[in-house]
């Protein structure tokens, strides 16, 4: 086998082979055997492999197959949960998660008395974080009519504006960074660089949640309680605001009507 797929792919064309005995069984020669045999239909083609029954070469070649089955089913797995719907894959310009509002981000109040001239169009634009894109909120925002521009953030998920920043969390994610510590970090170093700080917390509607169960409502701040960490959280912290959405699309809307007060 010949690791270089060019280099092979040109001498299966040069020498047009009709029999292939394989010493070493390598996985990346097999594929390139496939490709050749598939771009020639009507071509016989046998394939032979030489290697003693439960020897390391086999168990290597079957750990190579293992290897590359998984590959593909985590590949199958992450399209499931892409943002962009599997039938789309993001080539077409169809796709329904991409079809913007008919009307231009940048639309404003036009008058009829200005001769024609075009005022000047404020483009409607949302920073968010790279690893955001993992959801589907990103294009339910741009499908809004809001342009989207991915940025590897160090403070916050999604910049709605000069002094508008916006942490995003999952109820899991809620409590894991409420009990590390890592909320309070993030808190501070939204409300050291941005003037109105917020979190946002996304809830499923289709199960029921609360803070705190309606049995165990106490008078004082308790440390180990979920909603006396988000309590002492805002007390540390009086300009950050908390935000509650039930899914990403009540996120979107609420996004753009942020703007819009923006």
């Amino acid at each position: 086998g010949n690791s270089d797929a060019v280099a092979t792919s040109q001498v299966l064309r040069e020498v047009d082979p009709r029999f292939v005995i394989l010493f070493d069984i390598e996985v990346d020669f097999i594929r390139q055997l496939e490709i050749f045999k598939a771009n020639r239909p009507g071509l016989p083609l046998r394939v032979y492999f030489l290697a003693y029954a439960s020897s390391v070469e086999e168990q290597r070649y079957l750990t190579s197959l293992r290897r590359e089955k998984e590959a593909f089913e985590h590949l199958i797995r992450q399209k499931t949960t892409m943002a962009v719907s599997d039938d789309q894959e993001g080539k077409l310009t169809d796709s329904s998660l991409l079809s913007r509002d008919p009307r231009p981000a940048s639309e404003t109040v036009a008058s009829t008395r200005k001769g024609g001239v075009k005022p000047k169009a404020a483009t409607r634009k949302v920073i968010v974080d790279m690893r955001e894109f993992r959801s589907s909120l990103p294009s339910l925002i741009h499908r809004r009519g809001i342009d989207i521009e991915p940025v590897t953030l160090e403070v916050g998920d999604y910049i709605l504006s000069p002094e508008m920043c916006v942490e995003r969390k999952s109820l899991s994610d809620l409590i894991g960074s409420l009990s590390s510590g890592r909320l309070y970090n993030q808190a501070m170093s939204m409300t050291r660089h941005y003037q109105r700080p917020m979190l946002l917390i996304e809830f499923s509607e289709k199960q029921s949640f609360s803070v705190q169960a309606r049995g165990t409502l106490q008078s004082e701040i308790s440390f180990n309680d979920l909603s006396s960490k988000l309590a002492l959280l805002t007390l540390h912290f009086p300009k950050l605001r908390i935000l509650w959405c039930q899914n990403p699309y009540a996120t979107a809307e609420l996004f753009d009507e942020l703007k819009v007060i923006d």
